[in-house]
């Protein structure tokens, strides 16, 4: 049993070795979604670039993290051009990406103006009402069929900044966020000068709790690479190296 084990994992390295070469992998990240993953100094930060870095690291694999607008990432991921970290998982992608194990879950919240406000209890109270999204991205199998069905409507944006000035300024009805990321940009309290503190709220509760994966399209063959990053990631979640990188970036948590 012991032999066969390690032939497994010398077959994985050899075949992750084989698919990289000595070039690095890449993998693209949102490039304005703080304190998850944003572009600073034309360079990635935030959470889940620190932890792919780290865990490439180990894994001893040169990595690059590229941030770019949302659907320039998927575009490039679907022709196998580079990985995603911080994505959802859908029924659509599911057919076209492999995944890698959880990395993070993220629970995403409606924001409105105070001056603007409405009940809410779950997707039907939001019935004829304009949202504030991020361009390209997926909020869930339920709210993307809410779309397809026109029960409400979608105000793309690149960035939750922008959504956030669009909402200040009462341009739309609400708009959704990861809860981390809004009330990173409210405690700000200002954006080009206009202070968001009471006047932006959050509401209860969640429109979705996503789990977050390292994605790569079926085309690229990444699944050794995958099951290598696995392994690192759970022996980092059991020695507490995830758990203090996470206190690292969200101090609630």
């Amino acid at each position: 049993m012991k032999k066969t084990a390690v032939l497994i994992i010398l077959l994985s390295l050899v075949c992750i070795s084989q698919s990289f070469g000595s070039d690095p992998v890449v993998i693209a990240i949102d490039e304005g979604n703080p304190p998850f993953m944003y572009i600073d100094g034309g360079k990635a930060a935030g959470f889940y670039p620190t932890l792919i870095e780290s865990i490439f690291q180990i894994m001893k694999i040169p990595v690059v993290i590229k941030p770019l607008p949302w659907k320039r990432a998927i575009l490039n991921a679907d022709q196998g051009k580079m990985g995603i970290a911080g994505i959802y998982k859908n029924a659509d992608r599911l057919k076209k990406y492999d995944y890698s194990n959880e990395i993070f879950q993220e629970q995403l919240l409606l924001f409105i103006h105070k001056e603007k406000a409405f009940p809410y209890n779950n997707f039907s109270d939001l019935k004829g009402k304009t949202i504030g999204v991020i361009r390209g991205w997926s909020y869930g199998d339920e709210f993307d069929t809410y779309i397809k069905d026109k029960l409400f409507f979608v105000n793309e944006e690149r960035n939750d900044a922008m959504n956030f000035k669009l909402l200040f300024n009462k341009r739309f009805d609400c708009l959704i966020a990861i809860k981390e990321s809004g009330q990173d940009l409210i405690a700000k309290g200002n954006f080009e000068g206009e202070n968001y503190k009471g006047k932006i709220i959050q509401l209860q509760p969640p429109i979705a709790i996503n789990s977050t994966y390292l994605i790569f399209s079926k085309t690229a063959n990444q699944i050794y690479l995958l099951s290598k990053f696995n392994i690192v990631l759970k022996k980092m979640k059991a020695e507490g190296k995830y758990k203090k990188l996470i206190q690292t970036f969200f101090s609630n948590q």
